[in-house]
């Protein structure tokens, strides 16, 4: 890295811009809902949440991943007229899939369509922080994230004084970080929607790309989902209140996934061998060090924010440790993976990933319920960390 002082004032930047999204989400929106509504009518919008989530961190996300990847192989400013238009044209495919599933699973009309449109402004705010994120423009992301807290503030104070609207907060959040997101990333927006003479390559890479993150999302935020149908409403509620901890433990991963990955795009593909030998030394060491932190911090957060699904959580808090560990660590070594080897070879392991946790999750939750459920997500997930480990080990020559 060129510069380590000025690599870690990023991460402290990126860190307080997404704490303060996910403080707004994980430990305000989420609680205060599942506190006022019924456990049916939460389930059903936590559904919407893993959906949502699975969709705009393959689409919108990895789209703000690959410019930087691109950007690393100086291509990134010829090929964003060739991002632009496909980040418009998955953004409507996005929405209008999203409408049609959201009346599939019993939404009424007036929350499919606002949810709809919230998911479309999710989809393009996860490009923009990506783009603002190659720019080192963190003061933008941490004030969009700010706006984000206040729309959340502003719905809760409403709807706990007058009527509940249960998709308000994420609408209202979604609608006043975006704006100002809009004015932050203006010289994207004057960008033109366009197919330059590389279309076709960035297409190739996306596709590559979206199909290995929805493959790692599905099962990331499909335990939660499959749950509903294998163990009920109340057990999907106790597992997302007991997976609160490894959420907001993300305050800290991903705004340092993003500056690794930033960094990694300036830097030469000499360095690699000694950035990958750094990188699995510094992950072995969060493995232990997250692991011990963990079940304490599972069970005081689930007491303080979850305690009707304390009694739950108890039952399941290794399993939920364990999960927690290898998402974290699996998903740093994803970001040099990304840098420096084929990035078709993830597909691959994220499809292994989900076989795991389909057939053991399945099987677990069959003989042993929610117990049984929680060990099989924490081994699939386990087993996609030691796919990234074991490639990054055999690297010779990059």
């Amino acid at each position: 890295m060129q510069n380590r002082k000025q690599f870690l004032k990023d991460i402290i930047k990126n860190t307080l811009a997404f704490g303060i999204y996910m403080i707004a989400f994980q430990a305000i929106m989420m609680p205060f809902l599942a506190w006022k509504l019924d456990a049916e009518r939460n389930a059903q919008f936590i559904l919407y949440v893993m959906i949502a989530n699975i969709l705009t961190v393959s689409l919108g996300n990895e789209l703000g991943i690959l410019h930087q990847v691109l950007t690393g192989r100086e291509m990134g400013e010829r090929t964003l007229p060739d991002i632009r238009y496909i980040l418009n044209i998955t953004s409507i495919f996005l929405g209008g899939f999203m409408f049609i599933t959201l009346i599939i699973l019993k939404f009424s009309i007036i929350s499919a369509l606002f949810l709809s449109l919230t998911v479309i402004l999710t989809n393009f705010r996860l490009f923009i922080v990506g783009y603002l994120r190659l720019q080192m423009n963190f003061k933008a992301i941490i004030a969009g994230n700010f706006l984000y807290l206040v729309g959340v503030l502003l719905s809760i104070i409403f709807l706990n004084y007058a009527f509940l609207i249960f998709w308000l907060p994420i609408f209202l959040a979604e609608i006043l970080s975006s704006l100002f997101y809009r004015y932050a990333a203006g010289a994207f927006f004057i960008t033109k929607p366009d197919k330059s003479d590389d279309f076709r390559k960035v297409l190739k890479e996306f596709l590559e790309l979206f199909s290995s993150t929805l493959l790692t999302n599905i099962p990331n935020y499909a335990d939660k989902i499959l749950i509903l149908p294998l163990l009920g409403n109340v057990m999907m509620n106790a597992y997302y209140a007991g997976s609160v901890v490894s959420n907001l433990l993300f305050i800290i991963i991903n705004p340092i996934n993003g500056v690794i990955l930033a960094w990694l795009s300036k830097d030469s593909v000499s360095d690699a061998k000694t950035v990958i030998k750094n990188h699995i030394k510094v992950n072995l060491m969060i493995v232990v060090l997250v692991f011990i932190l963990n079940i304490p911090a599972i069970y005081l957060m689930t007491r303080i924010l979850y305690k009707k699904y304390l009694h739950i959580v108890l039952t399941i808090l290794i399993p939920l440790a364990i999960n927690g560990v290898f998402s974290i660590a699996s998903s740093l070594l994803k970001m040099v993976y990304l840098r420096y080897l084929e990035l078709n070879r993830i597909k691959y392991f994220n499809l292994i990933h989900l076989t795991c946790f389909i057939l053991f999750a399945f099987l677990g939750s069959k003989f042993f319920g929610v117990i049984g459920f929680a060990y099989g997500a924490a081994f699939s997930k386990f087993v996609l960390w030691l796919l990234y480990l074991l490639s990054l080990l055999k690297v010779k020559n990059v």
